[in-house]
């Protein structure tokens, strides 16, 4: 995965070693600004997200194993920007407790990491001096307790109570969010006892759009050499 100067917030990184504890906190009344980025679909129609995308990590490993990292969010906005002279904008971003990158042939485990969002919503700027009468703006990305490219993934999870995915900021306006979550992921290895919990006051709300993406998947784990004992919890 190329570290090519995108915007990552981690609350670690480790180099052939571990990271354990740490904690990346988004506070109250924090904004996260994000901005156009790519998005394709393979001739699978597999979901093709631009490397340049914005990352929340409780920790980031290189050849190390990462155990108990969080990212909680108190309390946060996500301000997609629009573009002028637009009707439509995208961005896409990704949140991991915990994140394993991988150059060799060894395995890493990332364990008893999570995502914890105890409030979570939307809204739109767009970058016009004239008077918008129309705009949909759409978040795209996904969701991870823990993420391992080769290795294993025990009892990663992530805990969601409040995530307002759908605003009308008139009649005519609205950002959405269309999102993958997973408990944890292994391109190349077994995920074990994660889950993924909602404790939701309100429902999650989905809408049409002009790309034609609007969906949750939730996955409680996902992985190459088998998934046992994954959990949700609604």
């Amino acid at each position: 995965m190329p570290l090519n100067g995108a915007p990552y917030i981690s609350g670690s990184v480790a180099f052939d070693g571990e990271a354990k504890d740490n904690k990346l906190i988004l506070e109250s009344n924090t904004k996260i600004d994000l901005h156009n980025s790519q998005y394709f679909s393979d001739e699978e129609d597999k979901d093709i997200y631009d490397e340049r995308i914005t990352r929340l990590m409780g920790a980031f490993g290189i050849n190390s194993n990462l155990q108990n990292n969080k990212v909680l969010i108190d309390s946060a906005n996500i301000v997609l920007h629009g573009p002028d002279g637009e009707y439509t904008a995208r961005s896409t971003f990704e949140i991991l407790g915990a994140l394993a990158d991988v150059n060799n042939l060894k395995k890493y485990n990332v364990s008893k990491n999570s995502v914890i969002i105890k409030n979570l919503n939307l809204d739109l700027m767009v970058n016009s001096q004239n008077k918008i009468t129309f705009y949909d703006a759409v978040l795209f990305g996904e969701i991870y307790g823990g993420r391992t490219l080769q290795g294993n993934a025990e009892k990663n999870s992530i805990e969601v109570y409040h995530f307002n995915s759908l605003d009308h900021l008139n009649k005519n306006i609205k950002t959405h969010a269309s999102l993958n979550l997973y408990g944890r992921y292994s391109n190349d290895g077994e995920a074990n006892g994660n889950k993924i919990v909602f404790r939701l006051k309100k429902p999650l709300k989905i809408s049409d759009n002009f790309y034609g993406k609007n969906y949750y998947n939730l996955y409680g784990g996902f992985a190459t050499e088998g998934a046992n004992f994954n959990v949700f919890d609604i």
